[in-house]
């Protein structure tokens, strides 16, 4: 390939520090700009309940949302309040993980120049900024499907059966 002579072991971590870098930037780039979608303030009205039975009965069992998201914020918005940058941090913060975890997956599966490009679209491709950039489950499910995967590959590909190979 024709970036074989640059991209060596230490090249290739140089080059995904700037896609994360660079996916980073891209979900964090003018944030205090990002109002909340309508989907997000819905879900932020049902953290207001007293009680998680409360929030479960008359939040989570009326809408088809997912029960582990609207927990979370229930608990976090009480712990860190409402603001705008405050909520969807966890959320962008789960987009830019799965940029690593991308890059991961496809080195183990493929090679080292498909692991790099797979995160350099992951990390800029506007699909996957916008919805790390919104606080509901888009980006915590693609993290969670990712880690699966990653799990996956070593139990049963790679044929890592201890629990401290798994874990790590």
């Amino acid at each position: 390939m024709i970036f074989d002579k640059y991209l060596d072991r230490k090249g290739n971590y140089l080059v995904l520090f700037l896609i994360l870098l660079t996916g980073t930037v891209l979900r964090l780039f003018d944030i205090s700009q990002i109002q909340y979608t309508y989907d997000e303030i819905s879900a932020l009205n049902r953290t207001q309940f007293d009680s998680l039975g409360e929030l479960i009965e008359k939040g989570v069992k009326t809408d088809f949302h997912p029960l582990g998201i609207q927990v979370f914020l229930f608990y976090y918005t009480k712990l860190f309040g409402y603001n705008e940058i405050v909520v969807k941090l966890p959320f962008i913060l789960a987009g830019i993980a799965s940029i690593f975890l991308t890059w991961h997956i496809a080195r183990r599966w493929f090679n080292d120049h498909v692991a790099l490009l797979s995160a350099a679209v992951r990390a800029s491709i506007q699909y996957t900024v916008m919805y790390s950039q919104i606080a509901r489950s888009y980006s915590f499910f693609l993290r969670v499907l990712l880690l699966l995967v990653h799990f996956y590959t070593r139990f049963f590909i790679e044929k890592e059966y201890t629990w401290k190979k798994t874990i790590s």
